[in-house]
């Protein structure tokens, strides 16, 4: 599926209307109190990169805290705002990334989550911290920690 099958509605069809519907590319919003206070806990210095950017909600804050030598951005999306436009569910996008220290990100839902994540810890040089909406039958849990 292409970003602009992802980003056209859906029509609605009686199997649509019994679940809810999700937003384009799964984008939602991170919280600010989350990156508040994961920097109040977690010790992010260097170079930071957020693959999943949409609006800058994480990246805001990362440009001004004072232990961040640079922070790159992706978004698959091409109208959101970033230094790159890369699938970041794809190892092969990760190899265009700058090096860095750390991934901070809130990564889409669902079976999105669980490549995006398993890339980080690839790329990232210290650590991943990132925003994630779990089960007990989520990808996630095979992902192997650092």
């Amino acid at each position: 599926m292409t970003v602009a099958q992802l980003l056209t509605s859906q029509s609605h069809t009686s199997a649509s209307i019994e679940t809810v519907g999700r937003h384009p590319l799964n984008f939602y919003e991170s919280p600010s109190w989350f990156t508040t206070e994961l920097l109040r806990h977690v010790p992010l210095s260097g170079v930071i990169g957020e693959p999943c950017v949409g609006h800058g909600a994480i990246a805001s804050l990362l440009n001004v805290w004072p232990h961040a030598e640079h922070i790159w951005t992706n978004d698959i999306d091409p109208n959101k705002q970033a230094h790159f436009h890369y699938d970041a569910t794809l190892a092969g996008s990760w190899e265009k990334f700058p090096k860095c220290d750390w991934i901070c990100t809130n990564p889409p839902y669902a079976e999105f989550a669980a490549p995006i994540i398993k890339n980080a810890y690839q790329k990232a040089r210290v650590g991943v911290a990132a925003f994630l909406l779990t089960s007990p039958h989520s990808a996630l849990h095979n992902v192997v920690e650092k």
